[in-house]
């Protein structure tokens, strides 16, 4: 049988389930899979590594449910050891091997075209549905934004690569689907409990979203992240899963301050202006048209003259508060104003 299967231009790969190794594997394998036979018998994991990861999922899925008699058909991507991404078609079967009494995983592989029209349904909503996910989770792990999701017990269900670097960051462990949400955390009493107060109130139903305060580990500064909860999956009404999204605000809420802040300047400044300010003008204009400005040595100037610059100094006192209100962290007295 392996001098006939030599002769086909597919791909025949023969893996031992029991012994986790290649039995035969056809040496046209280089032409269709981009790999020498001595790379697939020296790691009985090539086929797995080779497969594009945003297939890995659904090959794994579907030839873990395969059953003797019962094979499958897929149509996946790989990438060559060349770095060639190509679409291959692979029909599976498990049989028993007579002699040895052990599981055998037969492959019959040959390359495939995404513009045929052979291809099943089925395989197209599979392709379909692979891409989508892949995309997805290229998506995620390009934002700076921590998504995870996790289930009614606090197990995690998925975590995005911002997610795992920051829990690494604080735990030196990296988090992995089905660990625990509080498992290696470093979390106090009181931070459990908010986080279960959030969690608590998501897989009742409540979609909402909510700020928590955290020191960064770098630089022990504390920093403000905004988290959305929001709804997976229901069961019997019930919600089983929720999807978390934070976001790091610590910038927004300093410029949000900075904004308060600057708005209460101007009120005041406002307040200065309308208040404070109008009455020495007023004082000053009164004097000004209470002056003899036929005779200048009248001596009665001279009183006004020494009220004028008591209303001057105050005016200069209330323009010197609106400079300060304007620039609080700046010395601008030298550069912007002067008193005379």
């Amino acid at each position: 049988m392996p001098d006939l299967l030599t002769t086909l231009n597919d791909c025949v790969i023969a893996f031992d389930l029991d012994k986790q190794k290649f039995l035969f594997i056809s040496p046209n394998v280089n032409g269709v899979l981009g790999y020498a036979a001595d790379s697939f018998y020296n790691n009985s994991n090539l086929p797995y590594e080779m497969t594009d990861p945003i297939d890995r999922d659904r090959i794994k899925r579907v030839t873990d449910k395969i059953i003797e008699g019962e094979g499958a058909q897929l149509t996946y991507r790989i990438v060559t050891a060349h770095g060639e991404r190509k679409w291959v078609h692979e029909k599976k079967n498990l049989i028993t091997d007579e002699q040895t009494g052990h599981k055998v995983l037969m492959s019959v592989i040959t390359e495939h075209h995404p513009e045929a029209t052979d291809i099943a349904p089925a395989n197209k909503i599979d392709e379909q549905v692979a891409w989508t996910r892949g995309h997805l989770e290229l998506l995620f792990n390009n934002t700076d934004e921590l998504i995870w999701a996790i289930n009614k017990d606090r197990y995690y269900l998925y975590m995005n690569n911002a997610f795992r670097e920051i829990i690494f960051a604080e735990t030196e462990t990296i988090p992995k689907d089905g660990d625990h949400v509080y498992l290696n955390t470093n979390f106090s009493h009181e931070k459990i409990r908010e986080w279960e107060t959030f969690y608590t109130r998501a897989f009742k139903g409540e979609i909402f979203t909510a700020r928590t305060e955290t020191t960064d580990i770098e630089s022990g500064q504390p920093v403000c992240f905004e988290i959305s909860f929001n709804q997976l999956c229901k069961s019997k009404g019930k919600v089983t899963a929720i999807g978390c999204f934070a976001r790091n605000v610590t910038e927004l809420i300093k410029n949000e301050k900075a904004i308060i802040d600057q708005n209460e300047r101007l009120r005041h400044i406002a307040s200065v202006s309308s208040h404070e300010l109008r009455r020495p003008i007023a004082s000053l204009l009164g004097l000004i048209n209470v002056m003899d400005m036929e005779n200048f040595q009248n001596p009665d100037n001279k009183e006004i003259i020494e009220h004028l610059l008591t209303v001057g100094k105050e005016i200069d006192g209330v323009i010197r508060e609106i400079i300060d209100k304007t620039f609080p962290n700046e010395d601008i007295s030298d550069k912007k104003y002067q008193s005379p």
